[in-house]
């Protein structure tokens, strides 16, 4: 390989490129400072995701230099990446495997040992917490030359079982750009508002997957709360944004409980209409057990809306330095009760809109870039003689 020549990067993740969520959003975000051009012999940035879900117009043209690759199964990814692999030890160039899962380290490592160079594992939370159930992602944890964490939380839990090398973790949480929200109007509220059927009433947002595993999200929780919520706060409506597998469980939820005007499955939303709802809520809840992070609670911190949140999870490093939080047990319900009574009557008494949008410096947007671009310039070794993992 020649020296000093600039990596080829390959990105692997179990996602479209423009699918919506957290573990989308980083890593397109990573992947566009990597694909950055610093000059003439700096190669795009190849992502290899895979296509299991409609993309999300808004992103489906996004500004990488080279479109990004959609698989159509697993095998198609394993078939891809290794001919990528191949390609880049045929023209002797280094290689920078970044793996988007701990579900695809095998892979990564595979195309890592056919091409030589570095691999990196981004650890995005829940998946890392735990030793996965195949023994090949077992063993290729701690085989990694880089690990990213979103959290402390993250890291501390994938350490206790994978045995990687502490030094070899860096923590970069997902950026936060407060621009987004500032844009937002009282008229753009006034319109949302009337467009979702609501006027004045009180709301109650979260932002999140609608998992089918409920404790994951809480979503049931809330609900299962909301009719002695609305006797305090009569009228108010549950906004639920986001889709997932256990939508139909939740809805079903929602009609034995009485609640087909109170709860509100609004799908999937756009970013421009993410930001619209963090502005008009009166409250965000998210009381939940498998937060790598919460990237949407550091959103309505952005924002300024008063957060309920769970002490079980990351949650709590991404409000750092908000305002209006109430940390709870998720499993208690007289907690939840009690500290959505009192986010609502702080939004109430002072709306988010009316508020200044406040920048998280954990999440700030230059703070992840310069993070990433250090990762990306790092020296790339020869590594091709190293075992991949065995089984």
């Amino acid at each position: 390989m020649r020296p000093g020549e600039p990596a080829a990067v390959l990105a692997l993740s179990p996602e479209h490129y423009a699918q919506l969520g957290g573990l989308s959003s980083y890593l397109r975000h990573a992947v566009s400072v990597l694909d950055r051009k610093d000059s003439e012999r700096q190669s795009p940035v190849t992502f290899l995701g895979r296509s299991t879900a409609t993309p999300l117009a808004e992103v489906a043209s996004a500004p990488l230099r080279e479109p990004p690759v959609a698989a159509a199964s697993r095998r198609d990814q394993i078939w891809k990446a290794v001919l990528w692999a191949l390609r880049c030890r045929l023209r002797r160039r280094p290689a920078f495997l970044l793996c988007g899962h701990l579900y695809l380290a095998p892979l990564a490592l595979l195309a890592q040992r056919l091409a030589g160079g570095r691999a990196l594992l981004v650890l995005l939370g829940l998946e890392s917490w735990e030793p996965p159930p195949r023994a090949a992602a077992r063993r290729a944890a701690s085989n990694f030359d880089l690990y990213v964490s979103v959290s402390r939380f993250t890291t501390e839990r994938f350490s206790l079982w994978s045995g990687a090398d502490r030094a070899r973790i860096t923590l970069v949480p997902p950026a936060v750009d407060p621009q987004l929200f500032r844009t937002i109007t009282r008229d753009d509220v006034t319109r949302c508002r009337a467009e979702l059927g609501i006027g004045d009433r009180p709301a109650l947002l979260t932002v999140a997957r609608l998992d089918a595993i409920p404790e994951r999200k809480g979503h049931d929780r809330v609900l299962r709360i909301l009719p002695a919520l609305r006797e305090r706060y009569p009228g108010l409506v549950y906004l639920l944004a986001g889709d997932g597998p256990g939508r139909e469980s939740l809805q079903r939820q929602s009609d034995r409980l009485g609640l087909s005007d109170a709860a509100r499955f609004l799908g999937p939303v756009s970013e421009s209409e993410k930001a619209v709802l963090y502005r008009l809520a009166d409250a965000f809840v998210l009381p939940s057990e498998g937060e790598g992070f919460g990237i949407a609670l550091a959103e309505a911190a952005v924002s300024r809306l008063p957060i309920v949140y769970s002490r079980l999870d990351a949650s709590a490093e991404a409000v750092s330095g908000a305002e209006r939080t109430w940390p709870i047990d998720p499993r208690s319900p007289p907690d939840l009760l009690e500290a959505l009574d009192a986010a609502l009557q702080s939004g109430r008494r002072s709306p988010t809109v009316d508020r200044p949008v406040q920048g998280l410096p954990h999440c700030a947007v230059e703070s992840f870039e310069q993070a990433w671009g250090r990762l990306r310039s790092a020296p790339i070794r020869d590594r091709s003689s190293r075992p991949g993992p065995s089984g």
